[in-house]
């Protein structure tokens, strides 16, 4: 908003008449007189000329104007925005996502965020654990959703959302599909395919990558790409053990096949992190909100 004498003067200009400006902005016409007056000893300039039809521009005053309505209309442009801001109706988020739980935070997302949000602005960054939370912690991240069971750093503020279910995944056809209860000694059998710094359950964390109730798999592959570790799973003998959630078995399910793990290898746990006391934008609340339901009403359903 526009200081008072300011909007005098533009008042003033827009009628060319000290008595009319005055009546519009209901104030007194000697009142109006001092506020113009007051205004041209601060400028160092006269900025109108009396004439027989009323107050004339001078060129000083002419470009005052011009500047004035410029700021007046960027002033109104800005509390627009900000209203917008404040809504949550425009802005940017900027989310952080484990690889496991991409695609199901994804679908819980999209589009019903832009749909509702149109404006909006959103960064989806999907990395391993380590990275997401080094870019939260620098704020470079609104708030991420990954696995938490195995902690997080200090500085971090988890919330724990859901429990998966972890199973030993095979390609189709391998020979383990064909036992009714895989047991460890079974699954020492084959090489293990690890997505580092991905999984979601405590006994997977990568301080003991491939570690089960003291027994050992050998390592075969580590990677920080999902799509590759599938790929790879179903193409060769290969384990690995992941949730096996509604997204991944959409896309996967025609070529990989889930193996149930022993009782304390089997849950996992995916939560939403933000940094304590941290500013979330309104938009950046409406984008957390949906995907908490989301996961939510999937724990539901468990």
């Amino acid at each position: 908003m526009l200081d008072r004498t300011s909007t005098h003067f533009l008042v003033i200009a827009e009628h060319g008449h000290l008595a009319r400006a005055a009546q519009a902005l209901d104030i007194s016409q000697p009142a109006l007189s001092r506020s113009l007056q007051g205004l041209e000893r601060r400028l160092g300039a006269k900025l109108f000329e009396r004439t027989a039809r009323g107050m004339a521009l001078t060129p000083i005053g002419a470009t005052l104007q011009l500047r004035l309505l410029g700021i007046q209309t960027q002033l109104a442009d800005t509390a627009a925005e900000m209203s917008q801001l404040a809504s949550g109706s425009i802005g940017r988020v900027r989310i952080g996502v484990g690889h496991m739980v991409a695609d199901q935070v994804r679908d819980a997302l999209f589009p019903r965020l832009l749909m509702d949000r149109p404006a909006a602005k959103v960064e989806f960054y999907s990395a391993i654990n380590v990275d997401l939370y080094d870019r939260l912690l620098q704020g470079q991240l609104d708030f991420v959703v990954c696995g938490v069971a195995n902690g997080v750093p200090p500085g971090l503020q988890p919330k724990v959302m859901l429990e998966e279910t972890l199973v030993a995944l095979v390609r189709q056809g391998h020979p383990l599909s064909d036992l009714a209860q895989p047991q460890l000694d079974d699954l020492q059998r084959y090489g293990y395919a690890s997505a580092s710094g991905m999984l979601p359950g405590d006994p997977l964390s990568d301080r003991r990558l491939g570690e089960f109730g003291g027994k050992h798999l050998t390592q075969a592959l580590t990677t920080n790409s999902l799509s590759t570790l599938l790929e790879v799973i179903a193409t060769t003998d290969l384990i690995t053990i992941t949730a096996w959630n509604e997204s991944l078995r959409r896309r996967w399910a025609d070529k990989l096949v889930p193996l149930p793990l022993p009782e304390q290898v089997a849950r996992g746990v995916i939560g939403t992190v933000r940094r304590p006391a941290s500013y979330l934008s309104p938009l950046a609340q409406y984008a957390l909100e949906i995907i908490e339901a989301a996961l939510t009403s999937a724990a539901a359903r468990r």
